[in-house]
């Protein structure tokens, strides 16, 4: 267990404040002087002085200014504190150096899950792999955009709220809005650079760039829809600069705390947006990756390989979600079949690493029947024909 004063002892000792001789007596230098000079002190007091006021100035660096309480839970805040001191303590520059960054990571994590008590859910797949219809069938209504183009370009988060819907905008800075204009640079996202031309987008940017968040409230869900849709759609010039998205609904199926999250793609053609989900991959508390169930592809395996290398070695908490199981010929022989060459290469080390492991974490789901079904009540008799039946008729060998 590293303790303050050990930690204090190293920074003297690492900075050449004080070094304990043969003779059992303190000599204290000055040994970081481009020169390399070392000043010996004359007096025992001096050196009191000195040691002291290093003390002193890492005392108050490592102060628990801006540290928080955290209220609901008086032992959590307890080492809450704990863990705030010694981060900054391991953040020393004279420290740092000699601290793993995982370490580092692991206490900023730590503090960021106590500061914020949800479990995240992270939904991630290539573009069109169905896990914008997989949210909204948790979600029981269509607020997840499922248009035929690539919808997700930002961070959309869905959550229980208590009194009213509302959505709430954080928009790029101009810092950010540079790097990621670079990466489209980089990326040579030629559709990117269309579509941003194509619907005049420049025009909106100073409107939006370095704007303070923005929070609307609404009480009618058809006009949530709409705001939904104004700031993740693709066909709307406003969605190039909000950063996320965060959604709250009253009257939800989501569990109070649980946070659903749907990502831009990982092969997103702009590199910062595509990293952005790699990010968050290792923050969230369980990854559902979102795989069409007729085939894997290359693609696919690549998006599979991506999220288990953005996991920090955690492959317990990635589900591999076979998604439109209800467009196969035949749901449950195919299914049966593509399982077991999925399981080749989800039982392997890159992955889950074991059979069993593998075998508990691979899923299938028929979302768009779902929602057809639960919608039922305002379907037209077009869908019913068409749609519902059809597509009923073939998965129920499988329900």
């Amino acid at each position: 267990m590293i303790s303050i004063a050990s930690i204090i002892t190293h920074l003297l000792i690492n900075i050449g404040l004080f070094n304990l001789t043969g003779r059992a007596s303190w000599t204290i230098v000055k040994s970081r002087h481009k020169n390399k000079k070392i000043t010996k002190v004359s007096t025992f007091e001096e050196a009191k002085r000195k040691i002291q006021k290093t003390v002193d100035d890492f005392q108050k660096e490592i102060a628990s200014e801006g540290c928080v309480d955290i209220i609901w839970d008086s032992t959590v805040n307890k080492y809450y504190k704990k863990t705030f001191i010694l981060k900054n303590a391991l953040n020393n520059n004279h420290i740092r150096e000699n601290i793993s960054s995982n370490v580092i990571h692991n206490l900023s994590r730590f503090l960021d899950m106590c500061q914020n008590p949800e479990f995240h859910i992270a939904f991630v797949g290539a573009i069109k792999a169905g896990k914008s219809t997989l949210i909204n069938a948790l979600l029981g209504q269509d607020l997840a955009s499922t248009a035929v183009t690539p919808e997700t370009a930002a961070l959309t988060k869905f959550k229980a709220a208590e009194k009213q819907n509302y959505v709430n905008l954080t928009f790029y800075s101009q810092e950010e809005w540079n790097i990621l204009w670079n990466s489209v640079r980089e990326s040579k996202a030629e559709v990117f650079m269309q579509e941003y031309g194509e619907l005049n987008a420049e025009a909106e940017k100073n409107n939006w760039l370095n704007k303070e968040p923005v929070t609307k409230f609404f009480d009618n869900i058809e006009e949530l829809k709409e705001e939904i849709k104004k700031w993740t759609s693709s066909k709307e010039a406003t969605h190039y600069f909000v950063k996320e998205v965060e959604v709250g609904i009253i009257n939800s199926n989501i569990p109070k705390g649980v946070v659903y999250v749907d990502t831009p793609g990982l092969d997103d053609p702009v590199r910062y947006r595509s990293d952005i989900t790699r990010t968050y991959i290792d923050r969230a508390n369980a990854v559902l990756v979102c795989v069409k169930s007729d085939a894997l592809t290359g693609g696919e395996l690549a998006t599979i390989y991506s999220v288990f290398a953005n996991s920090r070695y955690n492959p317990e908490k990635i589900y591999v979600v076979g998604t439109q199981l209800d467009t196969l010929n035949r749901p449950n022989e195919n299914w049966k079949e593509q399982k077991q060459e999925w399981m080749k290469h989800l039982s392997k080390k890159g992955c889950f690493g074991s059979n069993s492991l593998a075998q508990s974490k691979l899923l299938s789901v028929a979302a768009y029947l779902y929602n057809l079904i639960i919608g039922y009540d305002n379907l037209s008799d077009d869908d019913i024909f068409y749609e519902l039946e059809p597509t009923a008729s073939i998965m129920v060998p499988v329900i």
